[in-house]
């Protein structure tokens, strides 16, 4: 194998396409040049995206996400009472 075949199997792999992406939350996502946080947009070989989807990594538009919600609310007259012995 010559260089020349070596130049063209690595301008193959430059050019492979990319899908665009969501960071999943709680996750990053480093591509190489930069490393995306949750909510961010990131263009990756469309099997690293396949792969960080099933890894939950990256957001899969085919399911739908669970609610986000800010937890449970607790007052002081709500919560549990405590009674000290005599």
């Amino acid at each position: 194998m010559s260089g020349r075949d070596c130049d063209l199997i690595m301008a193959n792999e430059d050019i492979k396409p990319k899908v665009k992406a969501v960071v999943a939350d709680g996750h990053t996502v480093d591509d190489g040049d930069g490393v995306f946080g949750p909510g961010e947009e990131v263009s990756l070989a469309a099997a690293d995206v396949k792969q960080l989807r099933a890894s939950g990594h990256l957001v899969d538009p085919a399911v739908k996400p669970p609610e986000k919600s800010n937890g449970p609310t607790f007052t002081p007259d709500g919560g549990p009472m405590v009674k000290v012995a005599a």
